[in-house]
């Protein structure tokens, strides 16, 4: 296969860019067919992602963290009557989170993770949708959607886990829950207020947290998980259960599946919901989440299985 290597030389505050001589050479040494493209700026990853099948390449790899997987995967978007993206992606990840190679089985030490470009196997994967983007990992509003919009524009001066224990922080003492109507499958399934509200491809997101244990990536499901509108010190208590998935034995917890989710809000709300996909905002409420069952072939070890 001949890969376009798109690497983001600030992922992992700067790692990307300093362990990229070790992965060139290991690139070479396993005589992987590559042209290496360097980022310049936010959004560049999906235009460079986006022209690589004209260039005549077979697959595109993200050399970075899942906001730079996310700009790849929105650039391999597949046209209007096609339902699966014609390349296949590799990662080696080098960001900070690094959420979406947990249920791949991808390694987590990027110069390991060289060797499957030449010795993996494609595997399909389901891909959300929402406001016209696509999401790999967790999408949703409220709480998580505030402190990635806190996270992003907050402070220059902070990156990864530090920008988002910052927006974690300054959240909390501010947020304010509201009302949401949750429909699944054109059902409703929830109307009430809601700390935040996640929908779910992957498992997990913002560094690990494991939002969705349910979810499987390609499964052609989302699932939904609902937290309840509560206190400042309760919901301090439940969120800290999401780092390793104990949330969903909480009563005000609530989760759901299906194919298409709808999130909205009555007209007149104190506290409007934005939205985020794989930490990116989007638009305000009210937004439909869909899924492209298998519409992503991402290159993961032979013989692996997904993460149970």
């Amino acid at each position: 296969m001949n890969w376009k290597v798109i690497v983001n030389p600030v992922a992992g505050r700067g790692y990307s860019r300093r362990i990229w001589p070790r992965l060139d050479e290991e690139l070479k040494r396993l005589n992987v067919r590559f042209t290496p493209y360097f980022t310049r700026c936010a959004g560049d990853g999906v235009a460079a992602a986006r022209v690589a099948a004209a260039e005549g390449f077979d697959g595109v790899v993200a050399v970075g963290g899942d906001g730079t997987v996310a700009e790849v995967v929105n650039g391999l978007a597949a046209g209007e009557g096609r339902p699966d993206s014609p390349l296949v992606l590799g990662v080696l990840p080098v960001g900070t989170g690094n959420d979406f190679v947990r249920s791949l089985a991808i390694p987590a030490d990027p110069v390991a993770g060289c060797r499957l470009l030449v010795e993996g196997i494609a595997r399909r994967v389901d891909v959300g949708l929402v406001d016209g983007r696509r999401f790999v990992n967790v999408a949703g509003v409220g709480f998580d959607a505030e402190v990635a919009r806190k996270s992003n524009t907050g402070v220059r001066f902070l990156r990864g886990s530090a920008a988002y224990i910052y927006g974690i922080l300054t959240t909390f003492l501010t947020f304010v829950p509201a009302p949401v109507r949750v429909e699944v499958d054109g059902v409703t399934c929830w109307e009430d207020q809601a700390m935040m509200v996640a929908v779910a491809n992957g498992r997990y997101y913002a560094g690990g947290l494991f939002i969705s244990p349910p979810s499987r990536i390609d499964d052609g499901r989302l699932d939904v998980c609902v937290i309840e509108g509560m206190g400042r010190v309760e919901f301090l208590r439940a969120f800290r259960k999401v780092f390793d998935g104990r949330h969903l034995e909480l009563p005000k917890v609530h989760v759901f599946s299906g194919q298409t989710v709808r999130i909205s809000q009555p007209a007149a709300v104190r506290q409007a919901y934005i939205v985020h996909a794989d930490g990116e905002i989007l638009g305000p409420l009210p937004q439909q989440f869909s899924l492209a069952p298998g519409a992503l072939r991402v290159q993961i070890p032979e013989g692996a299985t997904r993460e149970k």
